[in-house]
């Protein structure tokens, strides 16, 4: 499970969509309906469905390369926050 958040009172989500690749899950996420700052059908948490080769999740950033978010940590079977 994923909890998303806002940073200014724009840009509410309403679904995400994910595509596997390989050892990688990249995520899309949509808009509300009603504009920009509308909350219609707005939500902040959303299920990832894991498997035992998945190693990298990427995020959509539109017209940017996806962003890598979070990396599983092989030996301690972790996730942690991608810093690079």
């Amino acid at each position: 499970m994923i909890k998303t958040s806002l940073s200014a009172s724009m840009g509410f989500i309403r679904d995400m969509e994910t595509e596997k690749t390989g050892e990688e899950i990249h995520c899309s996420f949509y808009r509300t309906f009603g504009g920009l700052n509308s909350t219609i059908g707005a939500k902040n948490t959303f299920e990832i469905k894991l498997d035992a080769s998945t190693e990298k999740i990427y995020f959509d950033r539109g017209e940017e390369s996806d962003a890598l978010v979070l990396e599983r940590e092989a030996a301690a079977n972790i996730w942690t926050i991608a810093t690079r």
